[in-house]
């Protein structure tokens, strides 16, 4: 949990939630989000910063991963796939009672 402003935050690391095993940056940000009147933060690896973008949705290939809403395609030609914050907080609340 973090302490920001005297104010308790929790927080996801998102590569230790998603598996991700590739070396992490030296330095990392967090980016803190309201979901349903309650503040909490996700652990990224960099903010890229406001764009206006287009979300495609999902592949019903990939429609098992419910913390994914979608994706788009970056100016850079890379494709950002898009969280939905909501499911990844109900996901890793349901792994925390499971543990």
């Amino acid at each position: 949990i973090l302490n920001i402003r005297g104010k308790i935050v929790p927080y996801i690391h998102l590569r230790e939630h998603f598996g991700i095993r590739s070396p992490s940056p030296a330095i990392q940000q967090v980016v803190i989000n309201e979901v349903n009147g309650q503040r909490n933060g996700v652990v990224v690896d960099r903010v890229i910063g406001e764009n206006q973008i287009v979300i495609k949705t999902m592949s019903k290939l990939y429609g098992g991963v419910e913390e994914i809403s979608g994706a788009t395609i970056l100016g850079d030609g890379s494709v950002a796939l898009i969280l939905d914050i909501q499911k990844l907080l109900q996901s890793v609340g349901s792994q925390a009672l499971a543990a």
